[in-house]
């Protein structure tokens, strides 16, 4: 996992606290939502702060920024996963 440094580093270290806070995070705000399509904003802002964390962290600058990075990725994917689940919630209920 070279060019995912975010992803590689939740695997190999197996703290997945961060990625529970943004997933009880994304649900706590997606139940208070009303249709999909507001879901699927959230979903998108999570991909786009994600998919942007990742790109920075390949950027080797220093330590404190590196670490940052990965902290709030690491939220944003517990946010794309769980704004997934609060769409499927939404589809479901109908």
């Amino acid at each position: 996992m070279i060019y995912l440094p975010i992803l590689g580093e939740l695997f190999i270290s197996h703290r997945i606290e961060f990625l529970l806070f943004g997933l009880v995070l994304a649900l706590l705000i997606g139940m208070n939502t009303k249709t999909r399509k507001e879901a699927l904003y959230g979903f998108a802002v999570s991909l786009a702060v994600y998919i942007v964390s990742e790109l920075l962290s390949n950027v080797h600058t220093n330590y404190l920024i590196e670490m940052i990075l990965l902290l709030v990725g690491t939220i944003a994917l517990g946010g794309i996963i769980g704004f997934l689940m609060v769409i499927v919630i939404l589809i479901i209920r109908g």
